[in-house]
């Protein structure tokens, strides 16, 4: 139990994780019971993971038809820099296929944004057709919006101060920075 979920390629993942990694080498008699408390009396997860808290009224959900038809754009940082100079990372979420890419920047600037996302990810996946992100000041400036014009990108926003509209890369960022802490300790932001 140990080596699938401890090991720092393991991430400290949760019941479910941990139980489908331990079945596809070891079974025993009551491996569920016995995963599932190993799992809660983690230390390092009880020190460093949320408790699941659901909301009372549900969001309304958008669902894309196609990839690629909408991507969410979101930044993590300042982290600690790197050896490279790079302290935020640009994640970036395909809302249809759930694929994740992360870049990691030396700044938060609109030129770098913008370079980024087209050198990094829309060269390879080609250009969305809508892209949806959070009021910061890299999204919202006159550069980005004249690419996403030039691309025939449609911009989309969320609401000011709720992250929880922009639950998709947010959801990848929160499991990003929990996989980042069980590696580097809890003193990681």
């Amino acid at each position: 139990m140990e080596l699938c979920h401890e090991l720092p390629s393991a991430g400290h993942q949760g019941m479910v994780r941990t139980m489908a990694k331990v079945k596809t080498r070891y079974q025993w008699y009551r491996m569920t019971s016995d995963i599932k408390a190993f799992v809660a009396t983690c230390s390092v997860c009880n020190k460093n993971k949320k408790p699941n808290r659901y909301g009372r009224c549900p969001m309304i959900n958008y669902h894309a038809g196609s990839p690629m038809e909408r991507v969410h754009l979101d930044f993590m940082g300042p982290l600690p820099k790197t050896k490279n100079g790079h302290e935020n990372i640009l994640m970036l979420v395909d809302q249809f296929t759930k694929w994740t890419e992360c870049i990691p920047l030396p700044s938060q600037t609109a030129e770098v944004t913008a370079q980024a996302a087209i050198n990094e990810f829309f060269s390879r996946f080609g250009y969305p057709f809508e892209i949806f992100s959070d009021q910061g000041r890299n999204f919202e400036s006159s550069l980005f919006k004249a690419v996403c014009d030039l691309l025939q990108i449609h911009k989309a926003r969320t609401t000011p101060y709720r992250p929880s509209a922009n639950g998709q890369v947010e959801r990848q960022n929160r499991s990003l920075m929990d996989a980042v802490k069980m590696l580097c300790g809890p003193t990681a932001r």
